[in-house]
């Protein structure tokens, strides 16, 4: 996995799906949590009948889905369900089957199994929308509404009802309360910063980058291609990701950092760009020596105007190649700013 900071974190992360996903798993409610963490933005990969065939995503991405082909496990079992056709009939259906105990008493490993027999093939109505595994539109909203109950197996409506940016934040640093649930929640979408062949994040870019905020605990996105016929993919993503300042918008200080938000995120943002200060020094910079990765966070520069007014420091002109017009140095920052 992409973890900056190393330890068990990682490995955590980088387990192998085989074995979240391994029959003697799928027996628990635990099991069956972590397994669909690990595949959900691969349910695409195994449409469960013909009626969603043609959402199937295993040619588009061959590799990925052949690095993923454990999670068959969690969709196709080897007893299926046939649910009711009337809808009240199976909204009770499921409902009978998923719903936990009143008396919030352990669930037993029959009541997984046959929770699990009802939701298999129905488990792409869990995926968020926003996804490639999402079959909300093929099968329809109201059967999908039916099988909402199976929720009770990933977590149920706890699952990831806080914004990620109030659990993932600079404070995880001091706080280890916070830094376990930011773990916790950056699970969630663990594909997401797996290496290639198991990163999911070009199949599903925008919901990976949803998840950023896993940066402060050490995570970051594998950008590295993993299908050879993911050149459109690559294209497309190669476009979204550059923006105007030379930045990534896939990264966390482009999202958190924008002129606009500083007045609230300054503090946060100055964190996020220490590290790189050496980008925007106007005496012994690196920018020369480490161009791609100060490019990639060009909008620290704002960052660091910014606390400079605040504090009423003026400092040199930062060298920025290429070299700026004499017009686009501020002297009351001391900064060249982005006109060249």
């Amino acid at each position: 996995p992409q973890n900056n900071e190393g330890g068990d974190y990682a490995n955590v992360i980088g387990t192998d799906v085989a074995s979240v996903c391994s029959r003697e798993s799928l027996q628990t409610l635990y099991g069956i949590e972590q397994c669909y963490n690990k595949c959900q933005a691969h349910l695409c990969c195994f449409p469960t009948q013909n009626s969603i065939s043609n959402q199937s995503c295993s040619d588009q991405y061959e590799q990925e889905c052949g690095a993923y082909q454990q999670c068959e496990k969690l969709i196709y079992l080897d007893h299926n369900w046939n649910p009711p056709t009337i809808p009240y009939d199976l909204t009770n259906a499921v409902e009978k089957a998923c719903t936990l105990p009143q008396d919030r008493s352990p669930v037993t490993p029959e009541w997984v199994a046959n929770c699990h027999t009802v939701c298999a093939s129905r488990l792409c109505c869990l995926a968020d929308p926003s996804t490639q595994s999402s079959c909300v539109d093929t099968v329809g909203e109201m059967e999908c509404n039916s099988y909402s109950t199976c929720k009770n197996l990933i977590g149920g409506d706890l699952r990831e009802s806080d914004s990620i940016d109030d659990i993932c934040n600079s404070r995880v640093s001091s706080d280890n309360n916070l830094h376990s649930a930011c773990e916790d929640r950056c699970k969630l979408r663990s594909c997401c910063f797996e290496d290639a062949p198991f990163s999911c994040y070009h199949m599903e870019q925008q919901w990976c980058d949803d998840y950023v905020a896993c940066e402060f605990i050490g995570l970051s996105f594998n950008t590295e291609m993993g299908s050879q016929n993911s050149e459109a993919t690559s294209s497309q993503t190669s476009d979204s990701q550059t923006d105007s300042e030379g930045g990534t918008t896939g990264s966390l200080v482009d999202t958190q950092c924008a002129s606009s938000l500083l007045d609230r995120n300054l503090d946060d943002c100055l964190t996020l760009c220490l590290p790189h200060e050496c980008c925007f020094l106007a005496e012994d910079s690196c920018y020369f020596s480490n161009r791609d990765k100060c490019d990639k966070y060009a909008t620290c520069r704002a960052v660091f105007e910014e606390s400079k007014k605040r504090t009423g420091q003026v400092s040199e002109p930062v060298p920025t190649p290429p070299v700026p017009s004499s017009s686009s140095f501020s002297s009351a920052t001391g900064y060249y700013s982005e006109s060249y």
